[in-house]
């Protein structure tokens, strides 16, 4: 099972992320967390040339949204892999292909941006927690263009979550307490602990 937590930057995405995967570790629950970009030793370097250097905002949008398609299909391709030994290993990632349609979104065609997942997306989350709700200004330089157009790119992810309700959880904005209890509580469901 993928269950990915994603959504805008300084949202609480990682801190929630942490902090499930403690209540898991309680819970004697087997699984693995990955993050993208990134997430295998291929995807790291990517991670590493696109959030690394000065002037990544000024990276060409075609590049960026290449660089990120390829780091997404070397981590999924091992996603399908351990899937494939383990049928019901859970996998947790921070990002996934929501965020190129929210982020790339501004540069991209719906479409455009459907047929390079197409290629380059080997499995599809089983289920989303969308953080919404910024606690700051991001702090990278690429994350000027994010503060820019905040409104926008959370526009973009609701409307990826309108196209399957059933698979989303918009977390709502609040206490951190309060949201970790929303998505326990969802997690409990679709994973059946109760």
């Amino acid at each position: 099972m993928l269950i990915v937590f994603d959504g805008i930057d300084r949202a609480g995405k990682s801190t929630h992320l942490r902090m499930i995967t403690q209540w898991l570790k309680a819970k004697h629950i087997d699984y693995l967390v990955a993050r993208e970009p990134g997430g295998t030793a291929f995807a790291e370097k990517i991670r590493r040339l696109l959030l690394g250097q000065k002037n990544e905002a000024k990276l060409d949008p075609v590049v960026q949204l290449l660089l990120f398609s390829a780091a997404r299909y070397d981590l999924t391709k091992s996603f399908v892999k351990m899937l494939e030994n383990n049928p019901s290993k859970l996998i947790l990632c921070d990002r996934f292909v929501d965020s190129t349609y929210a982020y790339q979104g501004q540069f991209f065609k719906t479409h455009e941006i459907d047929a390079i997942a197409k290629m380059t997306v080997n499995v599809h989350p089983d289920f989303v927690f969308l953080f919404l709700h910024s606690y700051g200004k991001s702090r990278n330089n690429m994350d000027e263009f994010a503060n820019e157009y905040r409104t926008e790119i959370i526009d973009r992810f609701r409307k990826r979550a309108a196209l399957d309700p059933s698979k989303y959880f918009i977390v709502p904005h609040g206490h951190l307490k309060k949201q970790q209890e929303a998505i326990r509580t969802k997690l409990t469901k679709l994973l059946e602990l109760v």
